[in-house]
Formats: structure tokens, sequence, C-alpha cells
């Protein structure tokens, strides 16, 4: 199935604020440290206030405000499989979640946004009844 890269921020049903930051998203991964990236990656458009693409620069930037500024920010597999923290070995699955467009901007796509969706729907999306479409 092709992972579709939300180009029309506008027009997409599930926005940043229907998912909820304040727990794990357990489950939407497979994979713990992947999970975690994943929940910054939301918190990050939260903040933005859209699912619009962006820079890594842009995104260490936010991460810096709260984590030390000798530290990157790992993916650990939401761009491709790697290796993730902790890990010595890489991961053969993973990726694709996040793309990379030619343009060096990363691009979020409806699967990333549905896996934490239902991991973590926030009680704001509970209450809307934002449907999930399966693309």
């Amino acid at each position: 199935m092709p992972n579709y890269v939300i180009t029309n921020e506008a027009q997409y049903p599930i926005k940043p604020d229907h998912i909820s930051t304040d727990h794990h998203f357990f489950d939407a991964f497979e994979h713990s440290e992947t999970e975690v990236s994943a929940r910054w990656i939301v918190e990050f458009c939260k903040k933005q206030g859209s699912w619009n693409a962006f820079t890594l620069e842009d995104l260490e930037r936010f991460y810096h405000l709260t984590r030390p500024q000798n530290e990157s920010f790992h993916f650990n597999r939401l761009i491709h499989p790697e290796m993730a923290y902790g890990r010595q070995e890489r991961y053969k699955t993973g990726g694709g979640w996040i793309i990379e467009g030619d343009d060096g901007k990363l691009y979020i796509t409806h699967d990333f946004v549905i896996r934490c969706f239902r991991s973590s729907p926030s009680i704001f999306a509970k209450e809307e009844k934002t449907e999930v479409s399966p693309l």
C-alpha cells in the first residue's frame, strides 16, 4: 500500500491537536524508541499548528528547548530502517512514516498520523468523533 504524504493540510481531517502526547504511543510502531520519537514529532507539529513539512533544523531547535544542546534528535526508524537508540544492529523493518523530500524537508505521512491517532487520541478528538480513513 502506498504511503500518502500529507500535502493539503487544510483538508486533512486529523489535526495535531487530535492526538494526545500526554502518554506513550503504545504499540503504534511496534518499537518503544520509535514511539518516543513519534511523540516528539507530534508535539512539534502541535506547536507549529499543522502537519506541514519541516526541516531537521526546525525540529532540532524545538527538541533543544527541553533537551541538552549536545543531544541530537533520533528518528529511530521513522524515516527508514536503521539503528535505534540502545541497539547495536540495524533493524530490517520500519521507515516510510516520515518522508525526506528532494527539497530536504521532512513530510508527515497518513500512516504516521493514523498510527499515532489510534494509539493516543485526544479527548478533543473523541468528543468530535473524528473519522479515521483507512486509505
